[in-house]
C-alpha cells in the first residue's frame, strides 16, 4: 500500500507541475479531411434498413476528418506514440473498413498507424450508401457488399489521415470545455419509457433523459490561431428521413460545414479550406434530433409512449421538427450544435462549465473481446455471461425515426406463432440463446446463423485514447443510450482518475461511438428490461452494457499502469467470401438528337435575390455510378466576377446545391440530372449579377468505355432586390 501510495502521490505532482507549464507545452498534431461520397445512384441507404431508400444524388457530399495526436516528440520521433481519431460522414465505422484503411496507412507511412491506435468514428447519418460491413443481415437491403462504397470510404480515410499526418506540426495547443446544451434543443429521448426504468435515484442526478453536455477540443497554433475542432454531442442523424434519396451529411454534416466556414472564411468551398472541425457521435442510442417530439401522421395525435404507437400500430407513428421539411430541420439542428461549440471554442466567459488547457502525455490501449461469451463480473461478485448475438421482435418495429412494418410494436416481450414460424424457416433459436436472451423474444438468432456467412459479428474493438491529463476517449463499436453511456464515462473516469494520472477536477471522458467495428445497441440491464428498439437490439443480451463497461475499466487500468493488455482474439476478416448481387450500372444512352449535357429544362432569364429563390436546370445524364468523382463535383454554381471570368461559387459539397438524379423509366436507359441551387442558403455572401449552372458527368458506352461530359445553362441575372436572412443566426457572422 506504501508504494501504491508513493506512486499516485508522484503522478499528482507530476500533474500540478505540468499545469504550471501547460503555457509552454505544446503536441504534435495534425487535421485533414477528404471526400468519401461514394455512389450517388441506386445503393441502398445504411440506417433505415429500407430497401426502396435507394441514392439518387446528392444533398452535400460526405467527407472523413481526421486528427492525428502525438507528444512533440512524433515530430522526429518515428518510435513515439500516435493516434488517429477519424469522425466519418457514415452510419458507423466497420472491422472491413478499418483493416482496409490500416493496410494502406501501412504503405504510406510504414510503423506509424496501427488498428491499435486508428479510431474511425462514424456521425450515424442515415443518409450515405450502405454495403460496406461485411457481416449478412447488414447487408440485406444493399443486396449484398457494394464495392464502389467501400472503397470510397477506404480511400477517403486514407487521404484524411494522410493529410492530417503531413499538415502536422510541433508546438500546437490543445484545449478542453464542456458545457451543456438546453433541454430540447437539438436532441430528445426517442425512448422515455426504456429510460424511466433505470433507478429514480440515479436519473436524479442528471436531471433529465438525455444527454445535454457537448465537448469541444480545441486545437490551435502556439500563438492561438485556430487549427481544428472537435465536438462530441449526442444526437442521431436522422433529421433526414427514410423517404430521402439524397447523399447527405444529415445535423452533423451541416455543422461541420458550418463551423468550417467560421474559420475558413465563407468565401472557401466546402472541404478545401486549411481549419477542420468534426461533429462527432457520442451515445446517441436513444436520441433523436425531431425534437418537437412524436405524432400520429394520421391525426396529428401524440403517438402511445410505452409502445410508440398510433390506434395500436407502430407506422404511422413519426418523430417531427423541429420543422417538417426535413432539410430545414437538418440546418437547425446543425447550426444549434455549431452555435453551442463556438461559445465554448472561442471561450465566450461563462459559457463552459469545465475548460482546461490539455497537459501530459499521449496514450493508447485497445483489445479485441469476443463479446458473444465474455465473462463478466457484475458489483456484489456474481458472475454472468454474454450470449450469442440475437434480435428481439422490437427490432422489427423500427425507431420513431423510422417505423417499421406489420404488425411489430416496440416494447414487445412476447412471440407471435406466424413470426415464429417463418423465423424457424431461416433458423430456430436453440432454447439456451432463448434462456440467456431472456427478457428479450428472439426474433432473429443471428449468432447461430451462419449461411452464407455469419450475420453478425462477435470479435469487437474497444479502445481508449488518452490526450494528455485532461481528455479520454472511449472507443466503442456501438450505439450506448443515454444512460450507458453515462454509467460508461463514470466509470472510466473513476478508474483513471483512481490511477492519479488524470485531472480529478477538469479531465473529461467522452464516447466515440460506432467505431471500427459495428454492434448495434447496448442499453443498460433496466432499459433491456422494457424491451423499446434499443434494447432488441441489445446483441449480446442482458449484460452487454455491464462487458462493455468491464472491458473499458481494465484498459484505463492498463493506462494507468502504462501496460499493454491482452490483445484478444483477432477479428475474422469476411472479404474472401463476400455476395454482391447488385447489378452494375447499364449503358447510357439519350433521346436522337440529343447529346450528354444537352439542357433538357433552362433556367428563368432572371431570379429575385429572395430567401425562397430555387434556380434549377435538367441536363441529359448518365449515372453517377460510372465516376463518383471523388474530390470532384457533379455540378457547380458560377459567378461572372468584374473581369469577366466565370467564378466556381459552390459546388455539390454544399448544402445550398441539391444534384437530383433520375432514370427515366426501370427499363429506359436514358436519364437526367436535376441541378438546384438555392442562394438564400449559402454561406457565402451572393451578389447580384450574372450566374450560370453546370453539370459534370459521365457516360457509359455499349463496349462498357467510360467518357466525361459536361453541360452549361444558359446565362442567368439574379436580380438586385436586397437578400434577407436565411432563418438562423448564423447569418450575422458574416
Amino acid at each position: 500500500m506504501a508504494a501504491m501510495s508513493t506512486s499516485v502521490g508522484t503522478r499528482l505532482l507530476v500533474m500540478v507541475l505540468s499545469a504550471t507549464l501547460a503555457v509552454t507545452q505544446g503536441y504534435w498534431v495534425g487535421v485533414g479531411q477528404a471526400d468519401v461520397t461514394g455512389p450517388a445512384a441506386d445503393v441502398n441507404m445504411m440506417g433505415y434498413a429500407m430497401p426502396a431508400q435507394t441514392t439518387g444524388g446528392i444533398h452535400f457530399r460526405l467527407r472523413a476528418r481526421a486528427f492525428v495526436f502525438g507528444d512533440d516528440e512524433a515530430a522526429n520521433d518515428p518510435n513515439a506514440t500516435r493516434v488517429a481519431f477519424v469522425s466519418l460522414d457514415a452510419c458507423m465505422g466497420t472491422q472491413a473498413v478499418t483493416d482496409a484503411v490500416v493496410s494502406r496507412l501501412e504503405k504510406r507511412f510504414p510503423g506509424v498507424y496501427s488498428a491499435e491506435t486508428i479510431s474511425i468514428s462514424g456521425t450515424h447519418t442515415h443518409s450515405a450508401p450502405a454495403g460496406f460491413l461485411q457481416n449478412v443481415l447488414f447487408q440485406v437491403p444493399s443486396l449484398g457488399f457494394v464495392h464502389e462504397a467501400f472503397e470510397s470510404f477506404v480511400s477517403g480515410i486514407v487521404e484524411a489521415i494522410a493529410r492530417a499526418h503531413e499538415s502536422a506540426r510541433a508546438g500546437r495547443k490543445m484545449e478542453v470545455s464542456r458545457a451543456a446544451m438546453a433541454p430540447g434543443e437539438a436532441n430528445i429521448n426517442r425512448s422515455p419509457s426504456g429510460y424511466a426504468n433505470n433507478p429514480k435515484e440515479e436519473r436524479e442526478l442528471y436531471g433529465h433523459n438525455t444527454d445535454l453536455n457537448a465537448t469541444v477540443l480545441r486545437i490551435e497554433e502556439s500563438d492561438g490561431t485556430p487549427v481544428g475542432m472537435v465536438n462530441w454531442f449526442s444526437v442521431h442523424g436522422t433529421s433526414m428521413p427514410n423517404t430521402n434519396h439524397l447523399i447527405s451529411g444529415d445535423n452533423k454534416g451541416y455543422a461541420s460545414q458550418l463551423f468550417d466556414a467560421w474559420y475558413n472564411g465563407p468565401e472557401v468551398l466546402t472541404g478545401n479550406g486549411s481549419f477542420v472541425s468534426a461533429f462527432a457521435s457520442t451515445n446517441l442510442g436513444d436520441v433523436s434530433p425531431n425534437i418537437n417530439g412524436t405524432f400520429c401522421s394520421d391525426s396529428g395525435e401524440p403517438c402511445e409512449e410505452l409502445h410508440s404507437t398510433c390506434h395500436g400500430f407502430n407506422e404511422q407513428c413519426h418523430g417531427r421538427g423541429p420543422s417538417d421539411d426535413p432539410f430545414e430541420s437538418t440546418r437547425i439542428v446543425g447550426t444549434r450544435q455549431a452555435e453551442f461549440a463556438r461559445k465554448l471554442y472561442d471561450r465566450v466567459e461563462g459559457a463552459a462549465l469545465v475548460r482546461a488547457a490539455v497537459d501530459g502525455p499521449i496514450k493508447s490501449a485497445h483489445v479485441y473481446r469476443d463479446m458473444s461469451n465474455l465473462e463478466v463480473e457484475l458489483e456484489g461478485g456474481k458472475t454472468v455471461r454474454t450470449c450469442k448475438p440475437a434480435l428481439g421482435y422490437s427490432f422489427a418495429a423500427g425507431t420513431t425515426d423510422g417505423p417499421g412494418a406489420f404488425d411489430f410494436v416496440q416494447s414487445e416481450k412476447s412471440t407471435n406463432p406466424l413470426w415464429e414460424m417463418l423465423r424457424n424457416i431461416l433458423k430456430k433459436p436453440s432454447d439456451e440463446l432463448k434462456a440467456c436472451q431472456h427478457p428479450k423474444p428472439v426474433l432473429l438468432p443471428t449468432g447461430e446463423m451462419t449461411e452464407p456467412y455469419p450475420w453478425h459479428p462477435v470479435v469487437m474493438p474497444i479502445s481508449i485514447f488518452q490526450i494528455g491529463y485532461q481528455l479520454a476517449i472511449i472507443n466503442v463499436p456501438s450505439e450506448f443510450t443515454t444512460m450507458a453511456g453515462r454509467r460508461m464515462r463514470a466509470a472510466v473516469r473513476a478508474k483513471l482518475v483512481e490511477g492519479g494520472g488524470f485531472d480529478a477536477q477538469n479531465g473529461v471522458v467522452v464516447i466515440a461511438g460506432l467505431a471500427n467495428e459495428y454492434s448495434s445497441y447496448v442499453t443498460t440491464l433496466e432499459e433491456y428490461e422494457v424491451q423499446r428498439y434499443e434494447a432488441a437490439s441489445t446483441l449480446y443480451g442482458p449484460y452487454t452494457h455491464a462487458g462493455y463497461v468491464q472491458e473499458a475499466v481494465k484498459l484505463a487500468g492498463a493506462l494507468n499502469s502504462d501496460t499493454k493488455p491482452s490483445s484478444g482474439p483477432a477479428p475474422p476478416s469476411l472479404m474472401g467470401h463476400q455476395i454482391s448481387l447488385l447489378p452494375p450500372p447499364l449503358p447510357d444512352t439519350v433521346p436522337m438528337g440529343s447529346h450528354f449535357g444537352d439542357v433538357k429544362t433552362d433556367v428563368e432569364a432572371s431570379y429575385d435575390l429572395a430567401p425562397d429563390t430555387l434556380v434549377s436546370a435538367t441536363f441529359w445524364s448518365a449515372n453517377p455510378r460510372n465516376n463518383m468523382r471523388l474530390g470532384g463535383t457533379y455540378l457547380t454554381v458560377e459567378y461572372q466576377n468584374t473581369s469577366g471570368v466565370w467564378e466556381v461559387i459552390a459546388t455539390d459539397s454544399e448544402f445550398e446545391t441539391r444534384f437530383i438524379y433520375q432514370k427515366l423509366s426501370a427499363i429506359s436507359l436514358h436519364s437526367v440530372a436535376t441541378v438546384e441551387w438555392r442562394p438564400g442558403q449559402a454561406l457565402r455572401k451572393i451578389v447580384p449579377g450574372k450566374y450560370r449552372l453546370r453539370h459534370f458527368g459521365d457516360r457509359k458506352h455499349l463496349t462498357g468505355r467510360i467518357s466525361s461530359f459536361e453541360g452549361t445553362s444558359r446565362v442567368f441575372e439574379l436580380q438586385a432586390a436586397p437578400p434577407r436572412r436565411y432563418g438562423g443566426s448564423w447569418a450575422e457572422a458574416f
